[in-house]
């Protein structure tokens, strides 16, 4: 049996098909709103001529609908394009913006955005290794830089590093004591390293009375006198005290 309710003490209506329109109006309203909130979030608006294709994303990105990921190192970022879209969706602004680059993309999760190059020179490739000294004993704490960026990594208590880089790319590995060594990447991804101790010890410190000072800086001999030597002396002078003993 059917229930119903009473509209100003008269009318009487069944309470399902009431609430079936409740829930059909809700369910409307929620559809438009995300079709609405979908439609703004994927259309963009560019107007700029010869500007280099880095900035273009800068300014798509100020309009608060999409982020960018990629890699600042690759060339084509770099070029410079006319584009003049509006109310455009963002995979036809892209592909305008890329045509005739290396450059593609892939749309991720909350309007995050992954530009890669196709070209095989500019793909990062992860290499692996060990960083060790002339006895084989594995260093920790080396620094391993990418020449020209300010990327790197170190190595760990076992000597063991891993980094993300261009196949050409070109490590720079330093580590105090030893001499900084160059290497190229050359596509490989296993690069194990062998430092040698510098046999430079000019910038080795010396204690000097109450400072200290570098050792090529310092131009004579040193020597230590004891306290009990120069309390020997009846001179008060402590300079008297020490002529004859030092040069």
């Amino acid at each position: 049996m059917k229930k119903s309710i009473a509209v100003a003490g008269k009318l009487r209506l069944p309470l399902k098909p009431l609430i079936y329109m409740k829930l059909t109006l809700l369910l409307s309203i929620f559809c438009i709103f995300n079709a609405t909130a979908g439609t703004h979030a994927q259309t963009v608006s560019v107007k700029m001529n010869k500007t280099e294709i880095a900035k273009v994303l800068g300014n798509i990105e100020q309009q608060g609908g999409y982020r960018f990921l990629f890699n600042s190192r690759l060339k084509d970022l770099k070029e410079k394009v006319n584009l003049n879209v509006n109310n455009a969706a963002i995979e036809t602004v892209l592909d305008q913006l890329f045509s005739g680059t290396s450059l593609t993309y892939k749309i991720l999760s909350n309007n995050l955005i992954a530009i890669r190059s196709v070209n095989p020179d500019e793909q990062d490739i992860k290499i692996t290794g060990k960083i060790v000294n002339e006895k084989g004993e594995p260093l920790s704490g080396v620094s391993i830089s990418i020449q020209g960026t300010s990327k790197g990594t170190v190595t760990d208590n076992n000597g063991n590093y891993s980094l993300n880089v261009a196949p050409n790319a070109v490590l720079i590995v330093s580590y105090i004591g030893y001499t900084t060594q160059e290497v190229k990447v050359n596509n490989q991804n296993v690069i194990n390293i062998s430092l040698v101790a510098s046999e430079k010890q000019l910038d080795q410190v010396v204690v000097v009375g109450y400072g200290t000072q570098r050792k090529q800086d310092v131009t004579g001999s040193i020597a230590t006198i004891q306290g009990s030597e120069v309390s020997k002396q009846a001179s008060v002078n402590p300079i008297s005290a020490l002529q004859g003993k030092v040069a």
